[in-house]
């Protein structure tokens, strides 16, 4: 009897996730109150339930870890006057963070009672989101862009899902022999660009050589794994190509400069678009922006929600934001995670970092799960395509998978694929 009832109670929180991913969508019609915020707090007591000691621990540290954020933000705005610290302000983003640190948990509390069968049971799980995703793509491409931005307000945080799937994804096509994995990224590979979420086409570009590599020299199935990301990987340049011939704007007497040079140049040169009324145009700027800010900030960190006060702050005093730009989100989740806390992300990033390339170093002598060295090394590149980090559950609930992978894989010397 016991068992049953653990059993509802872990099915309970793979539901309220489900909600939390979707939550874009689950809402009550006409406002912001979605069902998962309204199911979170169900969703804390049921992992508090299974787990007591180990879940109190680890929302007590998220706890304490925005509380010292809200001094970050005192401290910094302190001595800037262009970002301001309003308390309902700062307060609103920092739940925002709770709701992220909640949704890490259940996914831990899940792994605990399930022990050695949450591998297969919550791959399981991604792969049903992923569906989900991709449905949520197609209704995007079918009904037309007024309708969904009228029902989504983060279509791009689904493209970044699917891209944080794609490694398990072309993992699972070799390893399981089974063609539908193959189709399955080849739709992934269309929507992605069908639905103009450049930045993840070229994430998926890297993370299908990266995973060549890897394979070729941890496994010898080389020959059949170039055999079919060749495909996938001639397939994604075919779409950049397509997007490029039909670009009307041309840099360097190519169309190929607008999409790639003249952004690397900006960056490098810190010299911003005299306009961000573009998707490509507005994000260069903001990564500018927060390279700028970083450093001016010496990484102290501005504080919850500080990083889109400078969007909307600091790009109009240097005349580069119009209002016909994208919006006023930083559309870069790595980049506004660093803006908010400062020196704490930038201490995960280089551990995130720090595992992907000893991934690919060690691999003839260690056995590592290959979708997360490959997640570490891609990220920074198709995570610049989400709206941002504050709602964006399907991919933190994907990333905490990765992270107990790799913490499982620690404690077995058995092959993890």
């Amino acid at each position: 009897m016991n068992r049953v009832i653990k059993v509802n109670k872990v099915n309970s929180l793979y539901i309220i996730l489900f909600f939390g991913v979707f939550a874009d969508i689950l809402r009550i019609p006409g406002t912001v109150i979605t069902i998962y915020r309204l199911l979170m707090m169900i969703g804390v007591v049921v992992a508090m339930s299974l787990s007591p000691g180990k879940i109190c621990k680890g929302l007590l540290l998220i706890v304490t870890f925005l509380l010292f954020n809200i001094i970050q933000g005192r401290i910094f705005t302190e001595f800037v006057d262009i970002i301001y610290f309003i308390p309902g302000y700062i307060l609103k983003y920092e739940y925002f963070y709770l709701c992220i640190g909640i949704t890490i948990m259940m996914v831990y509390a899940i792994y605990i009672k399930q022990k050695s069968g949450f591998i297969v049971a919550f791959k399981r799980f991604i792969y049903i989101i992923s569906v989900g995703n991709i449905l949520v793509f197609l209704l995007y491409i079918i009904m037309g862009f007024e309708w969904a931005v009228k029902y989504f307000t983060n279509v791009n945080d689904y493209g970044t899902s699917l891209a944080a799937f794609f490694p398990i994804l072309c993992t699972d096509a070799v390893e399981k022999k089974k063609k539908r994995y193959y189709a399955f990224a080849v739709l992934i590979i269309i929507l992605e660009y069908m639905n103009d979420c450049k930045l993840c086409c070229i994430g998926i570009l890297a993370e299908i050589m990266v995973i060549a590599l890897l394979y070729g020299n941890r496994y010898g199935k080389g020959r059949r794994m170039v055999k079919i990301l060749s495909h996938l990987f001639v397939l994604t340049i075919i779409m950049m190509v397509i997007y490029v011939i039909a670009s009307d704007a041309v840099f360097m007497g190519s169309p190929i400069g607008l999409l790639i040079l003249e952004p690397v140049k900006r960056i490098i040169s810190l010299d911003f678009y005299p306009t961000s009324n573009s998707s490509g145009m507005f994000r260069v700027n903001v990564l500018i922006m927060g390279i700028i800010w970083a450093f001016k900030s010496y990484f102290i960190g501005l504080g919850a929600g500080s990083s889109t006060m400078l969007v909307k702050n600091f790009l109009a005093q240097y005349s580069v934001y119009e209002t016909t730009a994208l919006g006023l989100s930083v559309h870069n989740s790595w980049l506004e995670f660093l803006l908010d806390f400062g020196f704490i992300a930038l201490i995960i990033y280089v551990g995130v970092i720090q595992f992907g390339i000893k991934g690919v170093l060690q691999l003839s002598k260690r056995r590592y799960y290959v979708p997360a060295v490959v997640c570490a090394l891609t990220i920074w590149i198709w995570g610049m395509q989400s709206s941002g980090s504050y709602t964006n559950f399907g991919l933190f609930t994907i990333l905490t998978y990765y992270y107990i992978r790799v913490k499982e894989e620690n404690k077995n010397s058995g092959d993890v694929l």
